[in-house]
């Protein structure tokens, strides 16, 4: 059994994030990674999901870890 977890605190708003997502979802279907294209979209989702802002980072780090904590001992 796989068990996937996502968790966002909002860098960006929820249409940015699907369209990044499907952006990165077609890349892998078409199995092209080095695409004209793939660099931009890695840098959708990357800005999608992590932030570089050490602030952002700190703020974020508590509740990322109580969620990976208590999903890793759910397995």
């Amino acid at each position: 059994m796989s068990v996937h977890v996502a968790s966002s605190r909002s860098t960006v708003d929820i249409v940015e994030v699907m369209q990044a997502l499907r952006a990165d979802a077609v890349l892998h279907a078409s199995g092209a990674p080095t695409s004209s294209d793939a660099a931009e979209i890695r840098a959708l989702v990357r800005a999608a999901f992590a932030d570089d802002d050490p602030e952002w980072i700190e703020a974020c780090w508590p509740r990322f870890h109580s969620v990976m904590t208590a999903a890793l001992s759910a397995s």
